[in-house]
């Protein structure tokens, strides 16, 4: 008996991300392996890779995500928008400014390097 074989998916967090600069941006795909995920911008390759694909931003702008195989290829775009700017980091804590009001928006802490929001200080000033 043979299995069905399943051209790959890609699964994104989102196809919009509001993000800070250097937040990681990852895309990954579902179906018969091996399937090969890449992350492309302006038609340059930023990581192409059989697990998922992984990349800090540190700038706005629209990223592809392509995941190839034997069995097919899927893409999707993600429209990545930087909303805050980190204003200073301390141990494992950041402040967060806005962009539009350089005002302070955020304070988040971070025992990993993936920060966890604390506080929302001002939402009305993103």
């Amino acid at each position: 008996m043979i299995g069905l074989l399943d051209s790959p998916r890609v699964l994104l967090q989102a196809s919009v991300l509001r993000v800070l600069r250097g937040y990681k941006v990852t895309c990954s795909a579902t179906g018969t392996p091996p399937i090969h995920t890449a992350l492309i911008r302006n038609s340059t390759v930023l990581v192409n890779t059989t697990n998922a694909a992984s990349i800090r931003v540190y700038e706005e702008g629209n990223f592809n995500c392509v995941a190839t195989s034997i069995y097919g290829t899927d893409a999707k775009e993600i429209l990545v928008i930087l909303t805050g700017k980190i204003l200073h980091t301390f141990g494992h804590y950041l402040l967060v400014i806005s962009p539009r009001t350089q005002t302070l928006i955020a304070s988040a802490f971070s025992a990993t390097g993936n920060y966890l929001l604390v506080k929302l200080v001002r939402p009305d000033n993103i």
